[in-house]
């Protein structure tokens, strides 16, 4: 079975802008609406609904909040309902508000609520729909007199006398009443705050003194870790002033050394000038290995060269007088498969023997050659026409 449509009306809830003080951003507040009450319909269908919640980041001037609610004396429900408003500000730890209250029939802003009346909390208010109904209010007529659901009068003057005179009573006892409760809730509430001023007292104390022990002990670890620190670092600057004083040493022998070493030109290279004698290779021309061997180290030095009628010899050792130390740079390791001195015939290289005859049709393309050019005779008879025409 479907539900029923049941009339809602319009609660509308304005907060301005706020800012955290910490983070400085806009807070973010929740807004909960919860029914005191579940009345229901007269078809026992239950239709005021349950808790609701919403949220909103206030970060405008006006942030607005709507919610639908039930009129509390919507004539479709068995019973009124009141509804509890409750909100938080300043995140999980800040304060909460709550507010209990009628939801009039018609739409409206929740600060424009207390314009129709105090709210009072756990209260259930009168509304113009509760007038001359059994069971709820008594309707008064034009003279002031309680009357039924049918418009007669329920009491008289004496009645009314008489009622006046036990709300008299209840105000007075009430009243009495409030004037005791107040006194002791005075007392309870100075003892309470005296225990708590005590306990706050010596809980700062307390925090004061592991406070105070806490930081004159970082102090002291600190000052030790500085301590140690400066210790150390005089240390490595001791040290240090030794490698500098050993560096200085080193610098001052390199520079004493750099002096006596070639310099480069221009283009990065070393200069012959500079260049020791030992180290250029020279020639010397000698007429036999016996000249050669009588060369002393002022002639020639280890790279140096010989020239030798026959052939080449390089000195690859310090004494020049021993022949071991000479290596010949000419020498041939063979000629046409003979090793030593070595004198070729024709027939060893295939070669004509000198003096040979050959015969015309041996010689490639001689005959071709020949086949055009003119013979003795007519040479001869060529010779005698010239002579004619001279």
């Amino acid at each position: 079975m479907p539900a029923p449509t049941i009339l809602k009306r319009s609660l509308e809830f304005h907060f301005p802008r706020s800012v955290s003080v910490a983070k400085q951003i806009p807070q973010t507040l929740e807004v909960i609406i919860t029914p005191l009450s579940d009345p229901s319909a007269p078809d026992q269908g239950t239709y005021v609904g349950g808790l609701q919640k919403q949220s909103v980041l206030l970060d405008d001037d006006d942030n607005v909040l709507l919610f639908r609610l039930v009129p509390t004396a919507s004539p479709d429900l068995l019973a009124p309902v009141t509804y509890r408003a409750a909100w938080r500000e300043g995140g999980v730890i800040g304060r909460t508000f709550t507010y209990d209250f009628a939801m009039p029939d018609a739409d409206i802003r929740f600060d424009e609520l207390a314009e129709l009346g105090q709210i009072i909390g756990g209260e259930t208010y009168l509304q113009q729909t509760d007038l001359g109904v059994p069971g709820r209010v008594a309707k008064l007529n034009d003279d002031g007199v309680p009357v039924d659901s049918d418009g007669h009068p329920a009491a008289g003057a004496a009645a009314l006398d008489s009622l006046a005179n036990m709300v008299d009573d209840e105000t007075t006892a009430r009243m009495a009443g409030d004037a005791t409760t107040l006194t002791q809730a005075q007392s309870y509430t100075n003892a309470q705050v005296n225990d708590l001023s005590g306990q706050v007292a010596s809980d700062l104390e307390q925090v004061s003194t592991t406070l105070t022990a806490a930081i004159d002990t970082e102090i002291a670890a600190r000052q030790n870790g500085i301590a140690t620190e400066v210790a150390s670092r005089i240390a490595a600057d001791a040290s240090l002033s030794t490698v500098i004083d050993s560096l200085s040493t080193s610098i001052d022998s390199l520079s004493s050394g750099l002096a006596t070493k070639a310099t480069l030109d221009s283009s990065g290279l070393l200069p012959l000038s500079q260049i020791p004698a030992a180290a250029i290779t020279n020639a010397v021309s000698v007429s036999n290995q016996a000249a050669m061997l009588a060369l002393t180290s002022d002639d020639v030095q280890p790279g140096d060269l010989v020239v030798r009628p026959d052939g080449v010899f390089g000195l690859f050792g310090p004494n020049p007088a021993i022949i071991g130390n000479w290596l010949s740079l000419t020498k041939v390791a063979s000629v046409n498969g003979y090793q030593g001195t070595v004198s070729l015939t024709a027939s060893d290289v295939g070669a004509v023997p000198t003096g040979t005859n050959f015969p015309i049709s041996q010689i490639t393309g001689l005959s071709s050659a020949l086949a055009d050019r003119a013979t003795t005779s007519q040479l001869q008879t060529l010779s005698v026409t010239v002579d004619s025409i001279q």
